[in-house]
């Protein structure tokens, strides 16, 4: 699984390279105050949220005590004070395709990832199905259709009540919605999950984690169950198992004899009915250095210091990420939301890395929180 979870990293952050190479959009990575855009293609100024993606013709104007984090094509640009800014001069030197393959760059993938699975509902590739909405015409992102008419990217799409960002009306094909919470699997809606359906998976953890307590998760099928839980080392001989009627356990290495650096696999069945079986999740039990130097390697970046708190905190979290601690980076990106819970774009990302593993229905959870 995370095999095939890496190279859809890989294979978003390309197809972000790619439409940050044709369209050359500007995405409003962070902001702090008040700031309005005005587009060449929609009358009137914009309120903007994190997340909002900017045509480079376009303008933004700050207030005195406002400051953005624009993100182009890999760039950062940091804009702060009472100004009114064109996008397209303060990109101008990044179209010469340079930029530096660090850290910044990375996380500029990440970034992108999160803006294109939510802005290409008609792709198979975005990763969250079918999103369908209200007849328009929609501006440069995957065929973005509004209630009235031709919008501008993300930051410009307009809303019932007017001009907004875009994300709050999306409508889906069931009504009003987020545009999240309506997505339709082959299998039915909610399968597997909120005791629903008869299938059940594993959520976490996978990837690295500490050699101290942790906690196994999986869904709820419908009934009341009680499930096994196995967990087997890398030649898939088991070292526990255990049962319960929760939907969790808390399970302790020291306790079984598991080693520092050594992979082990653990599933969830349920115990009347052994066919009624998880996926099978990977893991390592990893030293508490090599999940310190995720956390230096973020707060090394140029663009750190300059960064909200919030951002500062997807950065940890990309890091985690990058570093397959995905247990820590599920966690990082749960922590940005919590604290800032109207940032879109903290919504995004969160979201968007549940994607990356297969867990929809837990990416629709964290886009609605």
């Amino acid at each position: 699984m995370i095999k095939k979870s890496i190279l859809f990293v890989c294979a978003v952050c390309l197809c972000a390279a790619a439409v940050a190479q044709e369209e050359a959009p500007v995405i409003l990575a962070s902001s702090q105050g008040k700031i309005t855009y005005q587009s060449p293609s929609v009358k009137g100024k914009q309120k903007l949220v994190n997340g909002a993606v900017l045509k480079r013709a376009g303008t933004i104007k700050l207030t005195k005590k406002s400051s953005a984090l624009l993100l182009s094509n890999g760039h950062f640009r940091k804009i702060e004070g009472k100004k009114a800014v064109s996008l397209g001069e303060q990109f101008a030197a990044a179209d010469d395709g340079m930029v530096r393959l660090n850290f910044e760059y990375a996380f500029s993938n990440y970034i992108g990832s999160a803006v294109v699975m939510a802005a290409s509902p008609e792709s198979d590739g975005d990763g969250w199905g079918n999103i369908k909405t209200s007849k328009g015409v929609g501006d440069g992102w995957g065929v973005i259709r509004t209630s009235s008419g031709v919008g501008d990217g993300w930051g410009g799409v307009r809303t019932s009540s007017g001009v907004g960002d875009g994300w709050g009306s999306i409508r889906t094909s069931s009504g009003v919605g987020d545009g999240w919470g309506a997505i339709r699997t082959s299998s039915g809606v909610g399968d597997g999950w909120g005791g629903k359906g008869n299938k059940i998976r594993a959520i976490m953890p996978f990837g690295k984690i500490l050699p101290s307590v942790t906690t196994l998760y999986w869904s709820k099928p419908a009934g009341n169950h009680s499930f096994k839980v196995s967990v087997m080392d890398g030649d898939n001989q088991v070292v526990f198992e255990t049962t319960t009627q929760d939907t969790f356990f808390n399970l302790d290495p020291a306790q079984h004899n598991m080693e520092l650096g050594q992979k082990y696999q653990w599933r969830v069945a349920v115990v009347s009915d052994p066919a009624m079986s998880s996926n099978t999740l990977g893991f390592e039990l990893g030293a508490a250095d090599e999940l310190a130097q995720a956390v230096t390697r973020a707060e090394r970046a140029e663009i750190y210091k300059q960064s909200p708190e919030s951002l500062q905190g997807l950065m940890r979290a990309v890091s985690f990420e990058r570093d397959e601690w995905f247990g820590a980076a599920a966690e990082a990106y749960r922590q940005v939301q919590k604290a800032d819970p109207k940032n879109e774009m903290a919504r995004l990302m969160h979201a968007a890395f549940w994607v990356r593993y297969g867990l929809r229905e837990v990416a629709s959870q964290a886009y609605r929180k």
